[in-house]
């Protein structure tokens, strides 16, 4: 803009005085006529050149106007470039620009630092020339390709072998772009995290540790309490076993005696009142030892099975609970040990003891269900369910009771439930291995199934019969 006004003023100029050496005369005219022509001539050229030095004036203000923009900006672009060069040559982290073929257009002091390089040996060299082994430099060169493929910035993880051994980092990297939007190449910057990752290497080494620490105390744990468990069914068991042979023994006993007694008495000496009292305590008395015995270790799980042994539980639920109660049971007989025997059995009880407490259920079903590989328990009712925030009820001894139980087995437990739609027990067991010893619970328990089929009392003699009974009725 300012060359063109001085073109134009100098045009002018020169059109004046052009004008005053080139101004027509006529010889015919009279010396006043050329004198005035003249004057007029001289008076244009004047003027031409005033305009000129006019335009000359404003041009030169516009062409110090633009050298003192052209200086402001110089001034500002070196602020930004000091600004820039100090902050690269200042910070820890290691800066770069490669152009589109890979060479560096630049690079700071400390990524020339971690090169073991000075700045000079860096700039206009590609990584393959930099780094001393060529995967590295593949690698290098293949990030530059995505992040210029991908068009915008992305973050990778690079690990390379420098002098000073293995080094990770973490580099940002986006693409270059000219004034005019075209790619130029790929500008980054680098954090050596190696320390970051021996630390999270170590955090991650030390958290496997400390898992397989607390998986093998939770084992131990685990184990005790199974250990627990079974000594404690073996000393109900022990219990149960007193209570039938000696006490059950006693109260034969004295049935006999008292039987044989009231014999003796004279018919018209009979005390009819005293001896109904009597027999009636005797038969409270073996009652209550019944119970006791059968709820400390049910003689038909040791003598029939766990099949037997669950169908009676539900059978005995349905009789004090006045709920409708299914059983499912497979047809064949069934061999899982006496440590599965107990475990199925308890949490059967314990279960059919929730619906009893909390359930308010019409209809329980109990399903067991055998196959190759596993034995699956589903005890499913149709009462109110689960609350919404039942977590802490699912946390209670019974129902942990449960979990421990399976889980020392192997297996596990799940809970469903809606509120009002009922609540579903599902017991997942795995079976023995083939080559492990499972021993039927009837031949585990050969004196308890000669105690039972010994004469006794009518109240303790009564079991199997009832058993092969409900058996009967269940197949």
């Amino acid at each position: 803009m300012v060359g063109a006004a001085i073109s134009i003023a100098l045009c002018i100029m020169l059109s004046g005085v052009m004008l005053a050496l080139w101004w027509p005369h006529d010889t015919a005219q009279s010396l006043a006529q050329q004198q005035d022509r003249l004057l007029t001539g001289l008076a244009m050229t004047a003027a031409l050149i005033v305009t000129g030095m006019s335009l000359l004036w404003r041009a030169a203000m516009l062409l110090n106007r633009e050298h003192a923009v052209r200086r402001e900006g110089e001034a500002a672009l070196f602020e930004t470039s000091a600004l820039l060069r100090a902050v690269s040559d200042n910070t820890p982290d290691g800066i770069f620009i490669r152009d589109r073929e890979g060479r560096f257009i630049l690079a700071n002091p400390a990524l020339a630092a971690v090169l073991g390089k000075n700045v000079q040996e860096i700039v206009g060299r590609t990584a393959a020339d930099v780094l001393a082994d060529p995967d590295d430099a593949a690698m290098v060169l293949a990030s530059d390709c995505a992040v210029m493929q991908a068009g915008r910035a992305l973050g990778v993880e690079e690990s390379l072998h420098l002098a000073a051994g293995v080094r990770t980092f973490y580099s940002t990297k986006a693409p270059w772009l000219g004034y005019r939007g075209e790619l130029l190449g790929v500008v980054g910057i680098s954090t050596d995290i190696t320390e970051r990752k021996r630390i999270e290497d170590a955090l991650r080494a030390h958290e496997i540790q400390l898992e397989a620490v607390v998986a093998s105390r939770t084992a131990e744990v685990r184990e005790l309490i199974g250990h627990l468990e079974s000594t404690r069914e073996e000393e109900k068991r022990a219990i149960a076993r007193e209570l039938h042979d000696e006490l059950g023994s006693a109260l034969t006993a004295l049935s006999m005696h008292l039987s044989l007694l009231f014999q003796q008495i004279a018919p018209e000496r009979h005390p009819d009142e005293r001896i109904v009292q009597i027999n009636s305590l005797l038969a409270s008395i073996v009652t209550t030892t019944r119970r006791i015995q059968q709820g400390l270790r049910p003689d038909k799980l040791d003598v029939f099975g766990i099949k037997i042994a669950i169908a009676e539980q539900v059978q005995e639920f349905a009789d004090y609970a006045g709920v409708s109660c299914k059983i499912s049971i497979p047809d064949e007989e069934v061999l899982y040990g006496a440590a599965i025997d107990i475990a199925l059995f308890r949490m059967v009880q314990e279960a059919l003891n929730n619906i009893a407490k909390h359930a308010k259920a019409s209809n329980v079903a109990v399903i067991l269900d055998d196959t190759d590989e596993a034995i699956d328990l589903t005890i499913r009712d149709d009462g109110v369910g689960l609350p919404d925030n039942c977590a802490g009820m699912l946390h209670t001894h019974g129902l942990r009771g449960m979990r421990e139980r399976a889980a020392y087995l192997g297996g596990s437990v799940s809970f469903s439930s809606t509120p009002g739609g009922g609540t579903t027990i599902r017991v997942h067991v795995p079976k023995p291995p083939a080559g492990a010893p499972c021993e039927p619970a009837s031949q585990q328990a050969g004196a308890a199934v000669a105690a039972a089929t010994a004469p006794a009392s009518s109240g303790l003699a009564a079991a199997p019969a009832v058993a092969i009974r409900l058996a009967q009725s269940v197949t």
